[in-house]
């Protein structure tokens, strides 16, 4: 649902989705102090400019990319919505989920100018099925509707705010994500090792930005790569970011990829540091999953570095909470997204009540 509402009254949609809903009264009061104190364009840059590039992990992290129809779509990520709404003053924002059924969760988000009384609403929706049909774990299914939130949320912040600024505060991030050039070979071979680990080799990087050798990338195509990494690592898989790949890659000289070990049945199995069998390059995906498995094999035993039985039966079960099942067949099997959104609960330290 997309609509904007120009009314002298505050939008019914803004009240029903901030939370506990918005009262006559205090709407009058809001509307009024944002007249009485009308925002500075020029504070808003300022403060919107000092954030986006207050180091180089916070603006690359104000950046996303995606392959369509063979172009590279860039743009200003949720991030960037949220330093940019923080920044543009008399404004509210509220985003959540509005339910889900079968195959999708909903989120929906309005943001409201309170003082040129503008207000945009937005919903989007995010699968929550795997490729056989099967329904994610309810886990899952947060991680799945945090998403649709925080893309919900960017798309009415830039609704609201004119993209003229907007593209302002976008055009620094991008600089400063690219780093200088003096940094730029050192650089290039750190974007190489990451799409490595993620089985996206130099050749196909290379033709992605129609250039012939990595000397000859750019800032400008560094900063493309920044922006394809920080989606991967907001958790969209490789055929999302990258769209459909032709040619699987073959292998990569002494890469055999460890992933999480069998479970064998009593007493409860480890986790262990064992790598696996060198996993098949014939397959695009297995390649993936296989870095992603073994990623999540090395959080869990971080997490849980006692040998003993009690810390091993707490390990699996809170794989089993995660991913649905302690099976490291059945974990292989889910779709690569749900692996790297289970990855990144794992990372986030939550405390599991298995």
């Amino acid at each position: 649902m997309n609509e904007t509402n120009n009314s002298l009254a505050a939008p019914v949609a803004v009240r029903r989705a901030t939370d506990g809903g918005l009262m006559t009264s205090d709407v009058d009061i809001q509307v009024a102090t944002a007249k009485r104190f009308p925002r500075s364009i020029g504070q808003f840059k300022e403060r919107a400019l000092e954030m986006v590039t207050l180091d180089q992990e916070t603006a690359q992290s104000c950046i996303y990319a995606l392959k369509r129809g063979g172009k590279i779509i860039d743009g200003p990520s949720a991030r960037c919505a949220e330093i940019v709404a923080s920044s543009w003053g008399n404004l509210r924002v509220a985003a959540k989920t509005t339910g889900a059924d079968d195959g999708f969760i909903y989120a929906e988000s309005v943001c409201w100018d309170l003082e040129t009384n503008v207000a945009v609403s937005f919903e989007t929706r995010r699968r929550i099925t795997n490729k056989a049909g099967e329904r994610f774990n309810d886990d899952m299914i947060g991680v799945t509707g945090n998403a649709a939130v925080s893309i919900a949320f960017r798309n009415s912040v830039f609704r609201v705010v004119p993209r003229a600024y907007v593209n302002e505060i976008y055009a620094a991030a991008r600089k400063v994500a690219a780093g200088g050039a003096e940094t730029l070979r050192g650089r290039r071979a750190e974007m190489l090792k990451f799409f490595a680990g993620f089985g996206v080799v130099e050749r196909q990087l290379l033709d992605l930005l129609s250039v012939t050798t990595c000397d000859d990338i750019s800032l400008d195509h560094l900063a493309v790569l920044r922006a394809l990494a920080t989606s991967l690592k907001e958790g969209r898989s490789v055929e999302e970011v990258f769209g459909r790949v032709d040619e699987p890659p073959g292998p990569r000289a002494g890469d055999d990829g460890p992933s999480i070990p069998e479970a064998s049945g009593a007493p409860d199995p480890a986790i262990t540091d064992k790598p696996s069998e060198p996993a098949s390059r014939s397959d695009f995906l297995a390649t993936q999953k296989s870095a992603v498995l073994a990623e999540i094999r090395r959080v869990a035993n971080s997490r849980f570095p006692d040998d003993g039985a009690a810390a091993q039966a707490v390990r699996l079960k809170t794989l089993a909470h995660v991913f649905g099942s302690p099976n490291p067949d059945k974990i292989g099997l889910l779709p690569l997204d749900v692996l790297k959104a289970g990855l990144a609960y794992l990372e986030s330290n939550q405390e599991i009540q298995p």
